[in-house]
């Protein structure tokens, strides 16, 4: 009998290509997981040039730090700023084969790989300090595997391109350590208010100690877990033989000692300011292709952190009387504050509302409110007059007057105190704040026009309309370029441009770019002057008066009260600095009483007070002074009956300032007998 075997059955084709296609799929997915993970890594520029942020902090010219723009809170440290102390902490708790390795430990990983398997979780990170640097640069804090590989890869390239020394100054500038602290700098700041090299050996392990957990290790929630933290890096760097077992005891025996829980240190006098310079920033950024919230910019300022600290006084001091006349909620007195320095532009101080006296910024009420000025706008009307060469004693009706407007309406301005009959020089009209006399120098002596041109020249950019009543103020200004306009008097008739930056610098403190003083002659220094001579004595005996309680030196200014008193203001300025002060609410609804509301009364002590208080700082060493009198410029005797020069016989005389070469001749109604005489016999004869 035969047997027949049974045939065997052969495999399908495709299951003999199956290991090929399993081998021909893992190839390509390696491939792609390989291409994916090289995506995701650092370019050779980003390696090169690493973008670390770093908080811009912005400098008074005296060198007091007034704030940062950042958006992590980070300063830059140099590896020569690190203390020998420091290093060794960290490398003792972090990666005690920093020096011995090329940016990866295998032995560690290794390690930390079988630890991770026998517990099911991933607890052992193995990261060198090079790792870290690597994932905190260039990298997410992902815990993934294919975050894992890249890390690797970027950390040889890193040893590849950086020395040692080069690596620990990143690693430094870029950990975070708590409370919104990036960077070793802000740290030790923020724990010891201390800079980096002051750091001790006990401080120094108590911010390493931290890294691992910033949160877990927090001094200020965490403090028992801090202590312990902080002895294990002393232990560690006694293990290394960085210090000794006796001192490592003797450390963590003392107590953990840190600061009140306080941001970075900075002065916080001038919020407004360093907001309106933030702005002026943001404009140039684009030109200068910086980001003021990440390049660690040092901002050089022009303001003076001690004149800021008299004018935050004085409006503290003078303000908090007038709050207490007011509802605290639904009235809050609100002001703007401006000095410069007349020859050059600089911004010296800046308050922008009573909410700076808390240390905070909102509405700039120096540089972004405009109202109107009241009679601190009649300078400009008295200096058409002036440089068309009307003399300060030109005398004009005080009469009423009726002025029918474009419109058809009929305008009859009136006195403060709505006194009227006689007459007043531009002088007198001045100092006391006359308005019918300022409306008849506009009406008789300088078109509207013309008094529109001169605010212009002088540096008011608002929109002024060409009304009659811009003669007392109506148009509306800010307290910056108004007291920059009034910064003209003071310089003999040169404008200067404000200014807040002196310059830019980067990180490495290479200028950016740097500012000058912008300037331009706008006025004869000898119209100058005489404006100065009048404006002084609006102090003198007019309706700044008042200001000789706090000072005894030269100085000018105006006053100025709008209509319902709503606004309060006083421009005044010596020969070093000049200074302006708007007073009132934000909503113009709300307004003062005719007592307190007057600029002589709202305004003015604030400015005073702030001049007593410059003059009087020894640190500042400002000496009173007298103006400059320009050469053309002269003092003489003038009869009040002819307004001409002065006789002996003259029975009145005032002291008046003049041209040189306009001297208005003697007196023709004072004469001796015998040139009298003469002079009659001479017609007679003639």
């Amino acid at each position: 009998m035969t047997i027949k075997r049974k045939k065997k059955r052969e495999n399908p084709d495709y299951l003999k290509k199956l290991p090929l296609l399993i081998t021909a799929l893992l190839i390509l997915f390696f491939i792609s997981y390989g291409i994916y993970v090289i995506s995701g890594l650092p370019s050779i520029k980003q390696l090169e040039n690493p973008k670390t942020e770093f908080s811009s902090e912005i400098y008074s010219a005296d060198g007091v730090l007034l704030g940062r723009y950042s958006v992590v809170n980070r300063e830059r440290s140099t590896f020569d700023e690190l203390p020998s102390h420091l290093i060794n902490a960290l490398i003792a708790s972090e990666d005690r084969k920093f020096y011995r390795h090329r940016g990866i430990d295998p032995d560690r990983i290794l390690k930390a790989t079988i630890k991770n398997i026998l517990r099911f979780r991933i607890r052992e990170g193995a990261s060198t300090i090079t790792q870290q640097v690597a994932r905190n640069l260039y990298l997410d804090q992902s815990r993934s595997l294919t975050r894992k590989i890249r890390e690797v890869i970027t950390a040889i390239q890193i040893e590849r391109r950086y020395s040692k020394n080069e690596i620990l100054e990143m690693y430094f500038n870029l950990a975070y350590f708590g409370n919104s602290s990036y960077g070793i700098a802000t740290a030790s700041k923020q724990f010891f208010d201390k800079s980096v090299p002051e750091l001790t050996l006990i401080e120094s392990a108590l911010l390493v100690g931290v890294l691992p957990n910033p949160s877990l290790y927090n001094p200020y929630s965490n403090p028992d877990r801090a202590l312990t933290r902080r002895n294990y890096v002393l232990h560690s760097m006694s293990v290394m033989e960085f210090i000794s077992p006796g001192i490592a005891r003797l450390a963590s025996s003392y107590p953990m000692e840190v600061t009140d829980n306080i941001s970075p240190a900075d002065s916080n006098i001038a919020p407004h300011f360093v907001e309106y310079v933030r702005r002026q920033l943001s404009d140039f950024a684009v030109a200068y292709g910086f980001d003021i919230y990440r390049d660690g910019l040092t901002i050089h300022t022009t303001l003076d952190s001690r004149m800021q600290q008299h004018a935050n006084h004085a409006i503290e001091k003078h303000l908090a009387s007038y709050q207490e006349m007011y509802d605290d909620d639904t009235h809050r007195i609100q002001t703007g504050f401006v000095a410069l320095d007349p020859f050059t532009g600089t911004i010296k101080a800046m308050v922008g509302g009573t909410d700076a006296l808390q240390h905070r910024h909102g509405l700039n009420r120096a540089t972004q409110i405009r109202r109107q000025p009241g009679s601190a706008f009649k300078p400009f009307v008295y200096t058409a007059a002036i440089d068309n060469g009307i003399p300060p004693w030109h005398r004009l009706s005080n009469e009423p007057v009726t002025i029918t407007t474009d419109d058809g309406t009929l305008w009859q301005p009136v006195n403060v105190d709505r006194a009227t009959g006689g007459d007043a020089s531009l002088r007198e009209g001045l100092a006391m704040s006359i308005n019918l006399i300022a409306v008849r120098t506009m009406m008789e002596l300088a078109p509207i026009e013309q008094i529109v041109q001169y605010a212009r020249l002088l540096g008011i950019s608002s929109p002024l309309h060409s009304y009659e009543s811009l003669s007392l103020g109506t148009a509306e200004v800010s307290p910056l370029e108004l007291t920059s306009a009034y910064g003209v008097y003071a310089a003999g008739g040169i404008y200067s441009k404000p200014f807040a930056i002196e310059r830019i610098e980067d990180n490495d403190g290479n200028i950016i770019v740097s500012f000058e003083p912008e300037t331009r002659r706008v006025l004869k220094p000898e119209t100058a002057y005489i404006m100065t001579d009048m404006l002084r004595d609006v102090i003198e005996y007019g309706t700044g008066h008042p200001a000789l309680v706090y000072i005894d030196f030269p100085a000018a200014g105006k006053t100025g009260t709008t209509q319902g008193y709503a606004d309060g203001w006083f421009i005044g300025y010596t020969p070093d600095i000049t200074a302006g002060v708007w007073v009132g609410f934000d909503d113009r609804r709300i307004t003062m009483s005719r007592i307190n509301g007057q600029g002589a009364r709202s305004a003015l002590p604030i400015w005073a007070a702030f001049m007593q208080h410059i003059y009087t700082d020894e640190g500042l060493d400002l000496e009173p002074g007298e103006f400059e009198i320009p050469p053309g410029i002269r003092h003489a005797d003038i009869c009040p009956e002819s307004n001409k020069l002065a006789r002996n016989r003259c029975p009145d005389r005032i002291t008046e300032v003049m041209l040189t070469d306009s001297l208005p001749g003697l007196c023709d109604q004072h004469r001796s007998v015998i040139r009298a005489v003469r002079s009659f016999i001479s017609r007679i004869f003639r």
